[in-house]
């Protein structure tokens, strides 16, 4: 009952304070599917930068998955706060570094190399690409 009221707050609650400290108390249940997607979801949606930026630190510590995968590829390639983008280079990198990168990746990051709207972000995203040879 309590990780379905954590759940909710996370995804309907108005005070992005509450929704940041709810973050916490779910991360360490990344494992619960109903959790799992609940903090993907916050790192996509939440209309805060501050609250997507924590999930998808909670996000970037979970096991290995498509659905992460594919949620960290997201925020990389769409949100709209450069900090959330940055993070996202370097949770990518991260998983690149212990699984190789895959082609997705390796495109998003060289796209965005050349594209980004912020400086900084072009440049994780170069550095990235000549890291990995592609």
């Amino acid at each position: 009952k309590i990780q379905q009221v954590l759940v909710y707050a996370v995804k309907s609650y108005e005070n992005p304070g509450i929704r940041r400290d709810t973050l916490d108390a779910l991360r360490m249940h990344a494992d619960n599917p109903n959790i799992r997607q609940a903090l993907i979801y916050a790192m996509q949606r939440d209309s805060n930068a501050g609250v997507r930026l924590e999930a998808l630190g909670a996000v970037a510590n979970m096991n290995s998955s498509s659905d992460v995968h594919t949620a960290l590829l997201d925020a990389l390639e769409h949100d709209t706060n450069p900090g959330v983008r940055v993070a996202a280079v370097d949770a990518l990198i991260d998983r690149t570094e212990k699984e190789g990168y895959d082609e997705p990746t390796a495109q998003a990051l060289a796209h965005l190399a050349s594209t980004d709207s912020n400086p900084y972000v072009r440049l994780k995203c170069a550095n990235a690409v000549m890291k990995s040879g592609k």
